[in-house]
This record gives C-alpha cells, sequence and structure tokens, in this order.
C-alpha cells in the first residue's frame, strides 16, 4: 500500500495515517479558524501524515531543527489552507486499505523511538533535539524520502546508517548515536540493556531509567483514541474507530480507484474556495503544495494557460509557469492554432497529449519547446472550467506513467479555481482602481470649484491689504508687513491651484536659508500666535550659515505646525525660543540644526510613544491630529531627522537636522 494511495507520493508497506488522526485533524479543521499550532501537534504524532506535508512542502536546503519542527510544520499548514486540508484527508480516508495490526504497532512504536530520541537529546544536551525527534520518528523509512522532503546533513545521515556494527556509531556524528541509543531504549528488553546505554550516552542508568519511564507515559498520554503501543485486540484487516465499532472496509477494486462521483463531488465543492481572496504570490504557493499533497508524482511540473482577449493562451503565474512563462510568452501561442495540443484541449475543452519520438519531427513546434522547458518526455492537457474564457492545465509527463482519471480531475479542480481566484482578483483591482479614478476625478472638480470660489474673497483680501498700506503711510514697517502678507496669500492660491491639479514634480529648488525664513515667519506669525496669547517668542540664528538642502515651502510647512503645536500648548506667560546654533554632524553628513524649546506642560507619556503616527487629536474640532505626521515625512523626503524630548511639567524639544545644500 502507500501512504496516499495509488496518488501516493512514496510507496512503503510499513505504515499507514492512523484513522483516528485524520478523524481528529478534520475536527480540527473544521471551524473557521482553525488552531493550527494543535494541528501541528496532531500530525507531529503520526509519521505518515507529517511525511506527507514535508514532502509536499520540503524543508529548506540545508536547514537545521533545533526547535522549529513545529514551526515549520504549523506554516506549511496554513499555507496548504483548511479546504485544500480537509480534502487530502477525504481523500486519504476514501482510499485507504485496513490498516493492520502489526502496522499500528510499528507506527506506536515509531512514535516512542522519537520521544526518546527527544528527551536522550534535552538530556545529552543535544543542540537540535527536533532533528532528534524527527530521525526516531522516521528511523524505520526516512532514509527513502529525504531527499524528497529536503533532509541533508547530520538528520539525513543518520537515517541512512545501517552499519551493522554498534561500535561503528561511536566515531560518527553524534545524532547517529543518539538514534541508536533510542531505538534500543523503545525496543524489547530494554531494562536489561540500560547499563550498556547509560555508558553510551553519558548518562547515570537511573536517569535513562526515569527517561525510560516518562518517555512511556508520555506516549501513551498523547494517543488519541488508542494505546498505540500496547498491542490492543484489533482484528487483522479491520480499522477500528473511536467508538470501537469496526470500519467496513471497501473493496480493492473501487479502494483507491478516486472514480466514485461522491469523492468527486465532495473534493470539487471542497477545492473550490481553496483560494478565496488570496493575493497571486500565495496562490501560487498554495497550488504547488496542493498538487504534490493531492496528486503526488503525477502532478511535479504543471503550469496554466488561459486565452486572454486576443485569443492568445497565456501563462498565469501558477506552477511551473512561474518559471516559463517569459520563454512560454515569447511563443504567442494562439488558440487557433491547428497543430498545438494545448490550443486543441482549450478549444475542444478535452483532454489531450502529446509525447516526443527520438527521430520523429514534433507536429507542433510551440508544444516541442515546452516539452523540453519542462524537463520531461511529453505533457498531457486538462480543460479547465473557468467561467468567462477557455484554460489548460499543462502537466508534464513520462509515457510510462499514466494519468490516472481521479488524479486529472484533482488537477483540474485545483488549477481552475487557483485561476479564477487570479482572475477574480485582477477583476477586483480593476473595479478598485476605476472607482479610485472616478473618486479622484470628483475631488479634482471638487477642489477646482472651491479655488474658483476661494479666487474672489483673496483678492479682495489682498486689495484691502494694500489700501491699508496707502492709508497709513507714516508707520514704520507697515509696507514690509502688507509685502509679506501678499506673499502669503499668494502661497495660499498657489497651494489652493496645486491641489487642483494632478501632482507634477516640483519645480520649486531644493535649498533655502533658514534664518532669513525664520525672520520671516517671526514677523508674521510672532504677533498672532504668540504675543497676543501672552507668549514670549525668541529666535537666535547664527550668522552667514549656509543653505539647507530643502525647499523654503516645505521647511515653512514644517515649521508652522511645530510653531502652532507650540502655541497650543504653552499658557500666558509662557515662553518658546527658536535657535539655529549652526553645523553639526549627524550619520556621517553635515547638517544644520534647529532647537524649537518651550517651557509648557510636556507631552503625556502615551502620546510621545507614538509621536509621529496619526491619531485623533485631543484638542477639539479643527485638528485632525496630522501635524506631527505630516512633519517627520516632510523631513523624510528631504533626508532630514526630527528629534524630541518631553518632561512633564519642563517642557517639550524639538531637535531638527537639515542636510547641507552641497550644490551652492
Amino acid at each position: 500500500m502507500t501512504v496516499l494511495s495509488e496518488q501516493g507520493l512514496f510507496s512503503f508497506r510499513s505504515f499507514a495515517p492512523l484513522a483516528e488522526h485524520r478523524e481528529d485533524a478534520l475536527r480540527l479543521l473544521a471551524p473557521d479558524a482553525p488552531d493550527w499550532d494543535e494541528l501541528a501537534s496532531l500530525i507531529l504524532r503520526d509519521p505518515a501524515l507529517l511525511c506527507s506535508i514535508f514532502v509536499a512542502a520540503p524543508l529548506p536546503p540545508r536547514q537545521r531543527l533545533a526547535s522549529t519542527l513545529r514551526v515549520e510544520l504549523s506554516q506549511r499548514l496554513q499555507v496548504l489552507g483548511a479546504s485544500v486540508l480537509r480534502a487530502w484527508l477525504l481523500q486519504l480516508a476514501w482510499n485507504a486499505a485496513p490498516v493492520e495490526r502489526d502496522a499500528r504497532l510499528r507506527s506506536g512504536h515509531a512514535l516512542m523511538v522519537a520521544e526518546c530520541a527527544l528527551h536522550l537529546a534535552l538530556e545529552t544536551r543535544y543542540p537540535y533535539p527536533d532533528e532528534a525527534y524527527l530521525a526516531g520518528l522516521w528511523h524505520s523509512f526516512g532514509a527513502v524520502v529525504a531527499p524528497q522532503c529536503g533532509l541533508t546533513g547530520p538528520l539525513a545521515d543518520a537515517l541512512a546508517f545501517d552499519h551493522p556494527l554498534e561500535e561503528a556509531a561511536l566515531s560518527a556524528h553524534p545524532l547517529v548515536l543518539l538514534l541508536r541509543t533510542a531505538r534500543r531504549l523503545a525496543g524489547e528488553g530494554w531494562e536489561q540493556e540500560l547499563p550498556s546505554l547509560a555508558q553510551r550516552c553519558g548518562l547515570t542508568v537511573e536517569a535513562l531509567l526515569s527517561l525510560r519511564t516518562d518517555v512511556g507515559f508520555l506516549v501513551r498520554q498523547s494517543s488519541t483514541r488508542q494505546a498505540l503501543t500496547d498491542g490492543m485486540a484489533d482484528e487483522p484487516g479491520d480499522e477500528r474507530t473511536g467508538s470501537g465499532a469496526p470500519r467496513v472496509a471497501r473493496s480493492a477494486a473501487s479502494c483507491g480507484s478516486g472514480l466514485d462521483p461522491v469523492l468527486d463531488t465532495a473534493l470539487s465543492g471542497l477545492l473550490r474556495t481553496a483560494f478565496f481572496d488570496l493575493d497571486p504570490q500565495r496562490v501560487a504557493e498554495r497550488l504547488t503544495m496542493a498538487l504534490r499533497l493531492l496528486c503526488g508524482n503525477h502532478a511535479e511540473a504543471v503550469f496554466v494557460v488561459a486565452a486572454d482577449g486576443h485569443g492568445i493562451l497565456q501563462a498565469l503565474p501558477l506552477g511551473a509557469g512561474q518559471d516559463i512563462a517569459q520563454p512560454y510568452g515569447e511563443l504567442g501561442l494562439r488558440l487557433e492554432d491547428e497543430s498545438s495540443i494545448i490550443a486543441l484541449a482549450a478549444r475542444t475543452a478535452s483532454p489531450t497529449s502529446c509525447f516526443l519520438r527520438p527521430g520523429i519531427p514534433p507536429r507542433s513546434v510551440p508544444d516541442w519547446h515546452i516539452v523540453r522547458w519542462l524537463g520531461r518526455e511529453g505533457i498531457r492537457c486538462v480543460p479547465l472550467g473557468l467561467k468567462d474564457g477557455t484554460g489548460v492545465a499543462v502537466i508534464a509527463a513520462n509515457e510510462l506513467s499514466p494519468l490516472p482519471p481521479a488524479v486529472a480531475r484533482v488537477v483540474a479542480a485545483l488549477a481552475t479555481a487557483a485561476a479564477r481566484a487570479l482572475r477574480d482578483l485582477s477583476q477586483r483591482q480593476r473595479a478598485r482602481a476605476e472607482t479610485e479614478e472616478r473618486i479622484e476625478a470628483h475631488h479634482r472638480e471638487h477642489v477646482r470649484r472651491i479655488v474658483h470660489e476661494a479666487r474672489s474673497p483673496l483678492t479682495v483680501i489682498k486689495s484691502y491689504l494694500g489700501l491699508v498700506a496707502q492709508h497709513h503711510p507714516g508707520v514704520t514697517g507697515l509696507a514690509g508687513k502688507m509685502d509679506a502678507l501678499h506673499g502669503e496669500i499668494d502661497r495660499i492660491t498657489d497651494l489652493l491651484e496645486r491641489a487642483a491639479r494632478p501632482p507634477v514634480a516640483e519645480p520649486e529648488p531644493a535649498r533655502c536659508r533658514i534664518p532669513e525664513l525664520l525672520q520671516e515667519l517671526q514677523g508674521l506669525y510672532g504677533e498672532s500666535l504668540f504675543a497676543r496669547r501672552g507668549i514670549h517668542f525668541e529666535l537666535r540664528a547664527a550668522a552667514a550659515l549656509p543653505a539647507a538642502a530643502i525647499p523654503g515651502s516645505a521647511l515653512r510647512q514644517v515649521l508652522l505646525n511645530l510653531f502652532r503645536n507650540a502655541a497650543e500648548a504653552l499658557h500666558p506667560g509662557g515662553r518658546f525660543s527658536v535657535a539655529v546654533p549652526g553645523q553639526v554632524l549627524a550619520n556621517g553628513r553635515q547638517c544644520l540644526e534647529i532647537r524649537l524649546i518651550d517651557n509648557g506642560p510636556g507631552l503625556p507619556a502615551e502620546r510621545l510613544a507614538n509621536l509621529f503616527s496619526p491619531r485623533p487629536s485631543d484638542k477639539g474640532s479643527g485638528h485632525d491630529g496630522i501635524g506631527l505626521s505630516i512633519v517627520q515625512e516632510i523631513l523624510e523626503q528631504w533626508h532630514g531627522l526630527i528629534l524630541c524630548r518631553s518632561q512633564a511639567g519642563s517642557g517639550t524639544s524639538f531637535q531638527l537636522l537639515l542636510p547641507l545644500d552641497t550644490n551652492a
């Protein structure tokens, strides 16, 4: 028999998944949000189930297992998803032959060896205890499947080591000796071997006896429904359920045939939603693993093609198509191609196949290319049931390994579900893009109307400011202030007009002189933001400073946000000072430093922890709580830094570090 019936990933007669483990796994997969860790713990106790998962999704090359085996398994289960795993377990149950008593005992013995190896590794401080567990669980067959599971290095060697002399293990890798010790400790007559085993592993006889006793108890307790090692009275040929009632097995002729319409219907229903709401990368990853799990070596290389709106059979980024998509696309294979069996399968919705013959030219050159790229003797094409078009699953094959009808249907169901998921995702993305485009167009029109309406009052304000200057010609500095206000109104008008236009490259030069900008801001906002509120504003800037590499409008927006925050935090009598002491070296770059310091109440600890994250403001209406996040975004855009220090009752300080303009 095989682990996965006739569609199995590998064949051996000694082990098969236990019915109680399959059934318990199905129960754990029933909720909407399965407990993946608990499911992993269950599968870790069944040698055959665990092996199937790691054949479907091998470990990365040269990976060592310290304490990550459960994590690796849980991740693979989540990638496969509940629908695929349910289909797999249902397929296992449907095709299962009766588990003989000896096979059940062998599974129990494998679990005992695994637990002994794990506890020996922990006691002897072997640095990779999960390797010891896996070696013990697969000690009877692991050498056969090690390459398929990605096992390399000491773990693969321990499974392959079969020297007849016990002394030979003494010079081998420590895992070899550890596994041999675990096998003897889990075998019959282990009590008599305790002295020699204790001497080999460096433990006392008492410690080894305690370890073996504890392991035996743990294994009996971990058995889900039957004590795996106690040789319960199963009748040969029976596989018992949890209630003790014998399971009625189907005849050998029907077992594993996969032709039963009930099974086909159940698998199709489960797999139809297997790829729902996944991104393309997860769809491709799940399909690859699901094909290996459900179809075994019949589906080692599969890629999916679907006709586009121009009748071109495009390769979807699934399975082997991820590797050959580019050269395949360069073929430009059309749906009406008369020679290609891929096009024929897509047009007629009928299975087709093609195999290369030495010395015989291929009927279709594109098909010849694809066979060679997939590295097999030929290809088999299975039509897909796509709602809005034609598609084909192309399966690399050797003619000596015919494709069972049940496998063809599973491949078609998986590939159809994956292709539909990609198409649905593409449609949703197009619909979202169209909606966003409509919203953006509506927003631009809305802003355009606001700009149009705002021009009139801004023009009136500018005219009135001009009259003020004319009516008070004797006021010292008034004309300069009016000019600065005119400039600010022009800047507001420009910002509104830019908001109504699609984003364009910033024409403003990325340089400004900080002292002049600060003096301008003091003249404009020193009175309105600070003096009127009884707050003392102080500005100190060193003379002859070089320019900073940031546009003046961007730095103006940063400083205004910080000015407003300080003004709102300070009470009458408070003090706010801005200083530009000069140049500093920050992260290996010459920068100009700006310090903004107030003696206000300081920032709450919870706000200080996420200072630059957008959050609802507690200042009341008119405040969005995004000012500091905008400040940080602007500074990051121009490679600047902002640091904050604050203490309750003592005030807050901000330190801006702006790169120098090296192009001056």
